[in-house]
């Protein structure tokens, strides 16, 4: 089978408002109730594909070998030729609008951003690049030498020694604030849209957390041998201990 055919028969997908279902690419026919949309030839070999389905649209992205070279194709639009493409690094923001990825170019790293190089790294933290809930801004996690820090929208956050929990970023619902904890020698802190907070012994996993309305914001810290809650930067008291519960901070 030809690449062609491989990209009309995901084509066919995607214009059924990306069905549940691959079609066999094997068969003969397209799927009953499927209208078919040929979206061109990309010759290579597929590695991964992600469909996008909203209500605004559906959109399917393919990573491709192309020689000893990777691209992301979208809707059959072939994206700058890469050394690599982790293929989990390829995301949709929740409209289908926006697309981004993670890519190798040398002993280089990068994000591209809807088709568009962002600046090089020498290393990306593991994980996607992250969109908004809105899709209106990014964020991913970067490494120069020894230190880590966070880019947003393409703006170079400050350096620390790691960003904590993994990596994790977390947008408000409604796109105007980031937080994230990190890890500056032996202390850590949570840093809201780029301004750091008091320092702590350590931070709790899977916080911060923003209130629905975006107002608020809570994580648990480690003082010594005791913990306590830091709502909009005022601690609480302390305890032994706090327990896990949900991600959820009501306004």
């Amino acid at each position: 089978m030809t690449m062609g055919r491989m990209i009309r028969v995901l084509a066919a997908v995607v214009a059924s408002s990306c069905g549940a279902l691959l079609h066999s690419c094997g068969a003969a026919e397209v799927p009953e109730g499927v209208t078919e949309r040929y979206l061109g030839r990309v010759d290579g070999s597929l590695h991964h594909f992600l469909k996008s389905a909203t209500s605004q649209g559906c959109h399917l992205a393919t990573v491709m070998k192309v020689g000893l070279k990777m691209t992301v194709v979208v809707d059959a639009q072939a994206g700058p030729k890469y050394d690599e493409i982790p293929k989990a690094s390829v995301v949709f923001s929740s409209d289908g609008k926006r697309f981004a990825y993670t890519a190798r170019k040398g002993d280089r790293w990068l994000v591209v951003v809807d088709g568009q190089p962002g600046a090089e790294h020498d290393r990306m933290a593991d994980g996607s690049p992250l969109f908004s809930p809105d899709g209106s801004r990014i964020a991913y996690v970067a490494k120069e030498g020894d230190k880590s820090f966070v880019v947003v929208d393409g703006q170079r956050g400050p350096e620390y020694d790691e960003v904590g929990d993994w990596g994790r970023l977390l947008f408000s619902l409604d796109g105007k604030r980031l937080a994230y904890s990190a890890r500056q020698e032996h202390k850590w802190l949570v840093v809201i849209e780029g301004q750091p907070g008091p320092v702590y012994d350590g931070i709790m996993e899977r916080t911060p957390v923003f209130s629905p309305d975006g107002e608020r914001v809570a994580y648990g810290a480690k003082k010594a041998d005791k913990w306590l809650v830091v709502l909009d930067g005022q601690p609480g008291p302390e305890y032994d201990g706090i327990m896990e519960r949900d991600s959820c901070l009501q306004p």
